[in-house]
């Protein structure tokens, strides 16, 4: 089984968010600040790819800041999230867990050398 991207996880979402379309991704209204809608930071990893525009965040800093606006910007909160179904849940801290992983996995295998 693949592992899931921090893009796939984002993707995953915009699609939870617009019902599943893939048609409501494309056209998604949160890239401008209309009535109660804020503007999305996942926004511009909406496809599941990195845009071609240089972008000023990563996509796990995306995901960050997303999880931070649904916890009303309370850390504590986002840290205790109850949504582990959630696609940006094991990025919600705006770090990789696919790379921390491989690290610890290395890290071990030197161990096991020496």
């Amino acid at each position: 089984m693949k592992r899931l991207t921090a893009l796939k996880a984002i993707r995953l979402r915009c699609l939870d968010c617009s019902g599943g379309s893939s048609y409501e991704v494309k056209n998604c209204p949160c890239n401008r600040n209309e009535g109660v809608l804020e503007k999305c930071p996942l926004y511009p990893f909406r496809f599941g790819k990195r845009p071609k525009e240089k972008q000023p965040i990563r996509p796990t800093r995306a995901i960050r800041l997303y999880c931070l606006w649904c916890f009303w910007h309370l850390s504590l909160q986002v840290k205790e999230c109850p949504t582990m179904d959630c696609p940006l849940y094991r990025f919600r801290f705006g770090k990789n867990p696919n790379y921390h992983s491989r690290v610890i996995h290395r890290k071990e295998e030197e161990n096991a050398e020496n």
